[in-house]
């Protein structure tokens, strides 16, 4: 309508005079290699842009099994005559409509701009994922809704209800209520419906929404603006939060905006492959390609190299990450247990190894690294440094010793499983639990139980006290080669670093142990 037109329009306006945090310039920038021209009324057409420059509008939404039109290498000349010859989705009429209406003349939309069956024009165009959208004049996130068939531009209203309520004066009176609409994707909770926000979940889209300076969500009863800056949306509550400084929760794009100016703080890229590691992919092999944008600022901001979701400059520190639990967004009862991707995703040493909740919860604060890096390599397949890569390999000196792993486990009322780790060397035992000690997935685990490992020292708290440990095997291909099984914590390091709060002394592992140089691969 006219009048939710002019709402999204005030709001553009005043970010783009009242933001100076979210950067917009009134100069125009680059347009992507293609884009959809719609500036004809009755015929948009596809437009190789050649280095223009423009504002255009940018799409996310979730891919489904329908039969989306798609640009290929055979159709790109029928294309730039117009779409008659293939039969756009709801949406994507809708994404066009609403280009229009914003007055914009150009529209990106993934499938339809980026040539679908080459695999180095997809691979050029991944690497080029934050230009997109980090220059579109407004990203469209199609949140509410599931089938591509579904628009997004039309949509119910919410519930509502007339009740008769006894007045002061005796009278009747009749108030007017509706269903609460839900904002759990932009603050409060860490459980978002995904029923009513499946784009939530998406790992392409995450990459989108984190690298656009503003967004506008389609949700299912209303539209919401999220910008570098704030959050508002068209019932109000958004910004009646804002007014009593409501702590945002870790969805909001607010909490990223670190990672675009200044030099990178790679605590935040730390907080961004957490909530990344949840989201789904229909390609399990898309997971470094699908994070390459934001991999590609925080590089230009100074971070080093980039080595299999890892950085040069971070690279200790990002070693000692933790697989944990992968639990149902709508129901935290249920839980998976991390898995080995069925095909190779990267080496041993990287969270993008294993399919899981990655969590960095041992102490960031405890700097006393007892290795030191030889060398590290990782062959990247493709056009695209931040994408898919074929192998990893770290040179790393440091203590290692060889000792027994063996896995108990107590299973209690229904659903309760706990377990212990008791670790053993030269007749010395210890015992850790299953919060200080974690082994990557259920594979490891059965073929690591009663078997030899080696124990990696990466760090103490303080001289002659451990603190993280990387549990290797042997590679099985190679006898001078280790690969990651899982991760060694001792105890609760408090902020005071106080060495009484170790739970384990870890230490009696290492007595006598000299320090070598071994591969991680």
């Amino acid at each position: 309508s006219d009048k939710h037109i002019t709402k999204i329009k005030n709001w553009i306006a005043e970010c783009n005079n009242k933001h100076p945090l979210c950067g917009y310039s009134t100069d125009l920038s680059s347009l992507p290699t293609r884009v959809i021209d719609v500036s004809q009324s009755d015929k948009p057409l596809l437009f190789e842009t050649g280095g223009n420059r423009g504002q255009y509008i940018a799409l996310s939404h979730r891919w489904d099994d329908a039969q989306l039109p798609l640009l290929t290498t055979l159709n790109p000349q029928q294309l730039k005559l117009g779409f008659s010859s293939i039969r756009l989705t709801r949406r994507f009429k809708d994404a066009i409509a609403f280009t229009r209406a914003l007055g914009i003349n150009y529209l990106w939309i993934d499938c339809l701009c980026i040539l679908q069956d080459s695999a180095r024009d997809w691979e050029i165009q991944s690497a080029n994922m934050a230009s997109v959208y980090r220059n579109s004049y407004v990203t469209i996130c199609v949140s509410g809704f599931q089938a591509s068939s579904d628009g997004f531009v039309s949509r119910p209203r919410s519930k509502s209800w007339e009740i008769d309520v006894n007045m002061p004066s005796d009278e009747i009176g009749r108030v007017k209520a509706r269903e609460a609409i839900h904002h759990e994707l932009f603050y409060g909770s860490d459980q978002v419906d995904t029923t009513r926000n499946p784009l939530s979940v998406r790992g392409w889209a995450f990459q989108e929404r984190i690298l656009s300076r503003r967004v506008l969500h389609f949700t299912e009863y209303e539209t919401t603006y999220e910008c570098d800056t704030g959050t508002w949306c068209e019932c109000g509550r958004l910004e009646m939060k804002s007014r009593v400084a409501h702590d945002m929760s870790s969805h909001s794009i607010q909490k990223y905006a670190s990672l675009f100016s200044g030099t990178p703080d790679l605590l935040t890229w730390h907080d961004v492959v957490s909530e990344y590691s949840t989201k789904c992919f229909t390609k399990d092999e898309d997971v470094l390609p699908a994070l390459s944008g934001i991999a590609s600022k925080v590089q230009s901001k100074g971070s080093g190299r980039f080595f299999a979701g890892l950085w040069e400059n971070d690279f200790l520190a990002s070693l000692v990450w933790a697989a944990t639990d992968m639990f149902d967004a709508n129901d935290f009862r249920k839980a998976t247990r991390p898995l080995r991707p069925s095909s190779y995703r990267g080496p041993s040493w990287s969270w993008v190894a294993v399919q899981a909740n990655i969590e960095w919860k041992f102490s960031y604060q405890v700097r006393y690294f007892v290795v030191r890096v030889q060398e590290v390599e990782c062959t990247v397949l493709g056009a695209n440094p931040f994408g898919k890569v074929s192998s990893g390999r770290l040179e790393i000196f440091g203590l290692v010793v060889e000792a027994l792993l063996e896995i108990k486990t107590r299973t209690g009322p229904p659903n309760y499983e706990s377990r212990s780790y008791p670790l053993s060397r030269d007749g010395t035992s210890i015992s850790v639990d299953s919060y200080h000690l974690q082994i990557d997935t259920q594979e490891d685990a059965d073929e690591a139980d009663g078997s030899k490992i080696f124990c990696l020292l990466m760090r103490e708290y303080a001289p002659g006290k451990p603190s993280d440990i990387l549990l290797l095997k042997p590679d099985g291909v190679s006898s001078s080669n280790f690969r990651r099984i899982g991760i060694c914590n001792n105890g609760h390091i408090g902020s005071s670093m106080d060495v009484d709060q170790s739970f384990y002394d870890v230490s009696i592992l290492f007595e006598g142990a000299t320090r070598t140089e071994i591969v991680i691969v």
